[in-house]
């Protein structure tokens, strides 16, 4: 967005004095501005968390910064494209740090209507440890430390794995699908600590809070020797359904947790063009079949405007 920094500099010494909500406006997004940082390609590149933190700092601001971007976008104006997805992002992020999705819909609304798709934007997450060389069927480690669970830090999840985070053109789209069953989470526990993961009070509390979020999260789990989604389910079960690694499938909560589980990977894989029932046929694989047999019909039961997540 230099372009506008210009025109703003270039303004002749009669033009109209801007109103404080212009000049407002006009300094938020030259913070926004101040964000970019050159890559090696000659493009430039914005740390998510930065714009987070400015996000956090003014929501009055983001919105009307997103009003601003999405005109701009909408008039074709300059690298119109790069205000479109910047509008994207800054939206979804006053959703996740304000719990409103108010304004994403409004940009996906205003964006739509003007046949404009936004394109994956260069943006510079907090990303797991992962070989970009490693190929497709390898699995990638997504350690998570115990300082990010206690601050309830769900960001790098939602960054990396939401369909709603940064827009869902048919680059993401493409993204997310081929990260599907290739991720193993864990969390880095000290060795003093005895207890297994499902049974620290925190963790329990972090996975809630991903599921609340991204409930179909195993969409991305690595189903065979991982692990992650009987961590997933046991952190979600109550701890007298979990004993010596070992679920209680015939417990209220294991089988609920489970399909709302199977509901929203479903409902992520028919979003990302994927086989929903191969999908899940494979995801949740580790499950014995009778239980998945149960499971698969509570689920077609489900009504379809059942929920999402993020």
């Amino acid at each position: 967005m230099p372009e506008e920094a210009a025109e703003r500099r270039s303004a002749g010494p009669h033009a109209e004095e801007p109103s404080v909500e212009e000049q407002a406006l006009a300094a938020f997004l030259e913070r926004i501005e101040d964000l970019a940082v050159p890559a090696e390609d000659g493009s430039q590149q914005m740390s998510i968390e930065a714009i987070r933190e400015l996000v956090a700092s003014d929501p009055e601001q983001t919105a009307a910064a997103c009003r601003h971007l999405v005109g701009k976008a909408k008039a074709r104006t300059g690298t119109w494209h790069a205000f479109a997805q910047l509008a994207v992002v800054i939206a979804a992020l006053y959703d996740m740090e304000f719990d409103d999705d108010t304004l994403t819909e409004w940009v996906e609304t205003e964006l739509d209507a003007t046949g404009i798709t936004v394109r994956q934007p260069k943006v510079e997450p907090v990303s797991p440890e992962q070989d970009q060389e490693t190929p497709d069927e390898t699995p990638l480690l997504f350690p998570v430390p115990l300082d990010r669970v206690k601050a309830g830090d769900v960001y790098p999840f939602v960054v990396t794995f939401s369909h709603r985070a940064q827009g869902l053109g048919p680059e993401r789209i493409a993204e997310l699908r081929n990260l599907r069953g290739r991720f193993v989470v864990s969390f880095v526990v000290p060795d003093s600590d005895p207890r297994e993961v499902w049974e620290i009070p925190e963790i329990r509390a972090y996975v809630e809070q991903l599921c609340d979020k991204m409930p179909y999260l195993p969409y991305y789990f690595k189903p065979q020797d991982s692990g992650s989604l009987f961590m997933w389910l046991a952190c979600l079960a109550p701890t007298h359904a979990c004993s010596r690694g070992r679920l209680d499938l015939d417990d209220d909560d294991v089988v609920t947790h489970t399909a709302w589980s199977v509901y929203a990977t479903r409902t992520l894989a028919e979003a990302l063009g994927d086989d929903p029932d191969a999908a899940c046929a494979v995801l949740f694989s580790p499950l014995p079949p009778p239980f998945m047999a149960r499971i698969n019909s509570l689920v077609e039961q489900l009504p379809e405007d059942f929920g999402h997540g993020q």
